[in-house]
């Protein structure tokens, strides 16, 4: 493990003021091109790079007040595998591709999601394609990014490690906000340049985005997200002005929510609340209680991914949520009446609601299995189902099975594979990360939950939005 003051986090201290030099002597050679190549836009320039500068020191400050509990909870979380005893660039290879990753996660999250846009629109907005975009970010995002990355410790990553990995990755974005380079043969279709960012900028018909990765394209590529560089060259949100001032730019989007929320129905609005208040309280309630294996479970996915669904007017995030959860959430209700009308346990699952001694808090809140299917059936009958959630559904599931797995196999741990949910106890597992058990505990899941769910709620409840 990495520890504070060793020599990797120091050389990489050293190494950070040039870093910032040369990032300083780009901006400006970038914004001279600027000037140079549109006179006209001189004035806008020097407000949104000025815009841009407090938007960066407020953004750096936050991380930094931050870094000693992220650093707490990252040590926390981490447990050794057999990652840990890999060479050390072995590692950082590992760890900087598992970042890459969820990035593009997180960036699709930001964007599919009402309150993500709200906050995440703060890069967008800007007229100009220059360096000094890349340090114009909401101040909510900013205060989310780097708790992304808590369950990457899982895989017995390091703190030092994780954070030097994300570090590098959030530098190597910089060149990618620029006019200034054009199309790049071969390097354009591997990595997040230039060109292919541009893309992601640009205003495209029906307000699409695409080319979400952070450095690779690969994941878009996979997840059908990729559109090769084109001459689009208009920058901005459709039907949003833009703004320049840090204060107006911050808001922006959020005064765009709240116009949003007060469009939408009352009832939708008060689930919406509601469900907000069950998430906080069941959150800080099981992180409390159990250990971080809880938060593997599908069910717990679904809660946090409906948390997302309930302040979103798209779909997308909902279905994937539904896909998960309601085979799931099925098998705990049925568990749980055959037990209270016969007194016997079936499968067990629900045993732990009707143990005697048991706190009673953990207890009523674990009853949103039997409630979360009406609120899943309730969105998805006004929305529709998004037929490719099933695309986003299957490597989830995949992730989640076996991370949970893998995890609650360790000795000594609070909850065991006995108690995970994800339906994994009764086949073998040797402890590792990739076992067969784990496959084919994944596999019953697909065959058994997802694509039926997939199948019904695609007859049940056609899509009635575009916006995933």
């Amino acid at each position: 493990m990495v520890e504070p003051g060793t020599p990797a986090l120091a050389g990489w201290r050293d190494v950070q003021p040039w870093v910032g030099g040369i990032a300083a002597i780009a901006v400006s050679l970038d914004w001279w091109w600027l000037v140079r190549s549109r006179r006209a836009a001189l004035k806008h320039l020097q407000t949104q790079a000025t815009s841009h500068v407090l938007h960066f020191i407020f953004g750096e400050s936050l991380r930094a007040a931050r870094l000693p509990w992220l650093w707490f909870l990252m040590a926390s979380l981490q447990r050794p595998t057999v990652l840990t005893s890999w060479p050390a660039p072995v590692q950082f290879l590992v760890a900087y591709l598992a970042v890459d990753f969820v990035i593009y996660w997180w960036h699709r999250v930001l964007h599919d999601s009402s309150l993500g846009w709200a906050s995440h629109s703060v890069h967008h907005t800007a007229g100009l394609f220059e360096l000094s975009l890349g340090a114009r970010l909401g101040v909510l995002q900013r205060a989310l990014d780097d708790i992304i990355y808590l369950p990457l410790c899982l895989l017995g990553i390091s703190p030092g490690l994780l954070i030097v990995a994300i570090e590098v990755n959030r530098l190597s974005q910089f060149w990618t906000h620029t006019e200034r380079i054009g199309r790049l043969p071969i390097i354009d279709w591997w990595f997040n340049s230039p060109a292919t960012h541009r893309v992601h900028h640009a205003m495209l018909p029906g307000g699409k985005r695409a080319n979400f990765g952070s450095n690779l394209m690969i994941w878009d590529h996979l997840f059908g997200t990729y559109q090769a560089p084109n001459d689009e060259r208009t920058y901005g949100v459709t039907g949003v002005p833009g703004v320049e001032g840090f204060l107006e730019t911050q808001l922006q989007g959020f005064r765009a929510l709240w116009k949003s929320t007060q469009a939408r129905s009352p009832l939708e609005l008060a689930v919406a609340i509601a469900y907000s208040l069950f998430a906080f309280a069941w959150f800080t309630t099981y992180a409390a209680r159990y250990d971080a294996s809880v938060f593997l479970w599908l069910c717990s996915v679904c809660n946090i991914l409906m948390l997302f669904a309930v302040w979103s007017p798209g779909n997308g995030v909902l279905s994937v949520a539904s896909l998960l959860g309601l085979g799931v959430y099925g098998v705990f209700a049925v568990d749980l009446v055959v037990h209270l009308v016969t007194g016997h346990a079936w499968l067990g699952v629900s045993d732990y609601l009707l143990e005697d001694g048991r706190p009673v808090l953990p207890r009523l809140l674990s009853l949103f299995h039997l409630w979360m299917p009406v609120l899943m059936i309730f969105l998805l009958a006004r929305r529709g189902h998004q037929r490719s959630a099933w695309k986003i559904a299957l490597p989830l599931s995949a992730g989640i099975i076996l991370l949970g797995d893998w995890y609650t196999s360790a000795p000594g741990m609070l909850l065991t594979r006995e108690t995970n949910l994800n339906f994994v106890h009764g086949f073998p597992s040797n402890g590792s990360l990739i076992s067969t058990g784990s496959l084919l505990a994944w596999a019953f899941m697909c065959i058994v939950f997802i694509f039926p769910t997939h199948r019904l709620l695609s007859i049940a409840f056609p899509s009635r939005v575009t916006v995933s």
